[in-house]
């Protein structure tokens, strides 16, 4: 290595430096330094880009149309339900759920823009999926002053005027952000319609109670 009286001249990339009378010390020029650091850069690109990818969220717009809509069968009538009559849910899952295992994301919307209607705007899902990615929905769907659509079927079956229904889970594509979310699947292979009707109970559970009542008049009978 030389010096003169204005600057330091670098070895070159092979060259070994002697300190005293010690051994030789590799002498790490910019061209080496270079070279780790554009190869720091690139592995945290790639650890950056996956988690990007791992943390990103697919979207979808929350909305039927007047071909599939909500309807209602309340033993009096049947068509579309008044919008203001109505709440529903959206439920998501990842790609193979089963409906047991999808969990309602957004809040419950009532119905909006004519009979049977609702648009509840862009839903974004989960972790789970990323944009683009398919993912199974659902639609569950209430009448009454309840929150969640399983407050609704709890106390439905001792009020014939809470209505229920849900959809059955579909696989739907989902979209890449807000300004491109993807749209229902509509039809037999999507979101085809819900009918809110009462909960009437099992023609078993309906036995057992006759049964039951049937027992009781004999018991007061015989105790007479």
């Amino acid at each position: 290595m030389e010096f003169n009286d204005t600057h330091f001249i670098q070895p070159p990339p092979s060259q070994s430096l002697t300190v005293g009378r010690g051994s030789p010390v590799k002498v790490y020029t910019n061209r080496t330094t270079h070279y780790w650091m554009v190869k720091k850069i690139f592995f945290v690109a790639i650890a950056l880009s996956f988690s990007l990818k791992l943390w990103a969220q697919g979207t979808i717009l929350f909305a039927d149309n007047p071909s599939f809509t909500v309807l209602t069968n309340n033993l009096n009538n049947y068509g579309s339900a008044v919008p203001s009559t109505f709440q529903v849910a959206l439920y998501w899952g990842v790609l193979g759920s089963t409906d047991a295992q999808l969990v309602q994301i957004g809040p419950a919307i009532h119905g909006s823009g004519g009979l049977g209607l609702f648009n509840g705007g862009v839903y974004t899902t989960p972790n789970g999926t990323a944009p683009g990615a398919n993912a199974v929905f659902e639609v569950k769907g209430w009448t009454g002053n309840f929150s969640t659509f399983e407050a609704a079927v709890a106390a439905a079956p001792g009020d014939h005027t809470i209505l229920t229904d849900f959809s059955g889970g579909w696989v739907n594509a989902t979209g890449t952000g807000p300004g491109n979310a993807a749209a229902f699947q509509f039809g037999v292979t999507g979101f085809n319609c819900i009918v809110l009707a009462p909960i009437v109970p099992e023609p078993s559970t309906m036995i057992l109670g006759g049964l039951g009542a049937a027992a009781m008049l004999l018991y007061r009978r015989r105790g007479k």
